[in-house]
């Protein structure tokens, strides 16, 4: 009985401290992915996490960029401004030491379908 207490405490402390190594410098939810199409003409929200206080830096190669500060969660957000339709652009988001770079973002209509199977 003895054994199987100190087994699962040791299971417990391992998986306490591998969730606080993993805790990241900068992270964007994986809506933000390569490949993505952003409205054209618009200020787009761009967010995500990083260590609280952190300042953030968002780039679009189109020509624009936003800064902003991670709140005392550790989230963040801005409205980034966007042209006409083009591309490909790259979107990159920068953090202290850590960046993170969205590759052949287009800019363009986003439009949303749904209704019947027979829709077309």
């Amino acid at each position: 009985m003895n054994n199987v207490i100190k087994v699962i405490a040791l299971a417990i402390t391992t998986m306490f401290l591998a969730s606080c190594a993993t805790d990241p410098q900068l992270s964007m939810p994986s809506i933000f992915s390569d490949n993505m199409v952003l409205q054209q003409n618009k200020d787009v929200a761009i967010w995500g996490k990083a260590k609280p206080g952190t300042d953030i830096n968002v780039t679009g190669s189109w020509g624009s960029d936003a800064t902003t500060t991670a709140d005392d969660s550790g989230e963040w957000r801005v409205n980034l401004p966007t042209i006409e339709a083009g591309g490909p652009y790259t979107l990159s988001v920068s953090a202290a030491k850590t960046s993170l770079t969205i590759n052949n973002v287009l800019l363009g209509e986003v439009w949303i379908g749904s209704g019947q199977s027979n829709m077309e």
